[in-house]
C-alpha cells in the first residue's frame, strides 16, 4: 500500500488530478471477496476523483486498456530487460513514441496527444491538504452493506468491529452511514434500527485515509 501511495502521489503531482479513474474490482482499489470500502479508493474520492469500477467478473469492460497494454508489452519486449530501471526506460520510450509520434490513420492521422491534450497535465493540480472528508461522507452515505454478525454479536466494517448484540449472532444485518452523525447504523431485514457504531470508528477510519495524503 505504501509503495502504491507514493507512486500515485508522484504521478498525480506530475500529471495532475484526473476527473475519473477506472479500476477493476481487485485490490488495492477493490476487494473481489466482499463489497468493501478500500482505503486507496476512498483517498482518491476525497481528492475529488470519480472512481469508476468495472462490473464484477466483466474484464471486457476494460478491453481497450488491456489491448493497449498488450501492444505496449510487445513493443517494449519487456522479457528481455534485466533490471527494473531498464524496464522503466523502455516503457517510457515506447509510451512516448505512442503518445507523441505514432499517427493513427484511422483517426485522421493524428497522435494520441493531439487527440487528448490533457495527457501532459489534467489542469487540476495535486496539492497537500486537498483531501476533503465531505466527499467521502457523500459517497459512502449512498451505499448499504450486508454484513454477517459474528458468534459473539459483532459486525465488521472498514477493518473495525463493534457490537450489535449477542441476540443477533449469526444473522445478516444491513449497515449504512448516517452522514450527519458520521456513525454506522445497523438495521435488521425489516429496516428496524438495532445499533449504532461508536463515533470514534469513523474518525479513526478517516485518519487512516488522510495519512495517504
Amino acid at each position: 500500500m505504501v509503495n502504491i501511495r507514493v507512486a500515485m502521489q508522484r504521478i498525480l503531482t506530475e500529471l495532475g488530478l484526473p476527473l475519473s479513474i477506472k479500476v477493476d474490482n481487485g485490490r488495492p482499489f477493490g476487494d473481489p471477496k466482499r463489497d468493501g470500502l478500500p482505503i486507496l479508493a476512498m483517498w482518491l474520492i476525497g481528492l475529488g476523483i470519480n472512481v469508476i469500477r468495472n462490473r464484477h467478473r466483466t474484464p471486457q469492460d476494460n478491453a481497450k486498456v488491456e489491448r493497449c497494454q498488450g501492444t505496449l508489452g510487445k513493443w517494449t519486449e519487456y522479457k528481455k530487460t534485466n533490471t527494473t530501471e531498464e524496464l522503466k526506460q523502455v516503457l517510457t520510450r515506447e509510451a512516448d513514441f505512442y503518445n507523441y509520434t505514432f499517427r493513427d490513420r484511422r483517426r485522421n492521422n493524428t497522435t494520441r496527444l493531439e487527440r487528448h491534450p490533457c495527457l501532459n497535465h489534467s489542469g487540476r493540480h495535486f496539492k497537500s491538504g486537498q483531501f476533503n472528508e465531505a466527499r467521502v461522507v457523500a459517497f459512502v452515505s449512498k451505499g448499504e452493506w450486508i454484513r454477517s454478525v459474528s458468534s459473539v454479536g459483532q459486525v465488521y466494517i472498514t477493518g473495525q468491529k463493534f457490537s450489535v448484540g449477542i441476540q443477533y449472532s449469526k444473522r445478516q444485518v444491513r449497515v449504512r452511514l448516517d452522514p450527519e452523525q458520521k456513525v454506522w447504523v445497523v438495521s435488521d431485514d425489516d429496516g428496524a434500527e438495532i445499533s449504532l457504531s461508536p463515533p470514534e470508528m469513523w474518525t479513526k477510519w478517516i485518519k487512516r485515509i488522510q495519512c495517504l495524503t
